[in-house]
């Protein structure tokens, strides 16, 4: 949760994945922060590439992909 807060202070718009051994409390604060998912360990495999899929909006459709245009890239002056 500690990367989600400086991601937020830095106005970073990054999808995030959380997986966690330490329950309600951790997913609640990284719901809040704005991760796009979270799961309790152990993480079931197929869940977990579901939610990585739709957090870089890419879905396999008859073969080929379909995805956004890639966001920006940060440089080291959006560091400052």
């Amino acid at each position: 949760t500690d990367i989600l807060d400086a991601m937020q202070v830095h106005g970073w718009d990054i999808p995030v994945i959380v997986v966690t051994a330490f329950g309600a409390e951790v997913r609640e604060y990284a719901q809040a922060l704005g991760a796009v998912a979270v799961f309790d360990k152990p993480v079931d495999e197929n869940e977990l590439r579901l939610a990585a899929m739709c957090a870089v909006d890419w879905w396999p459709v008859h073969g080929s992909a379909r995805r956004k245009p890639p966001r920006r890239r940060r440089t080291n002056s959006d560091l400052s």
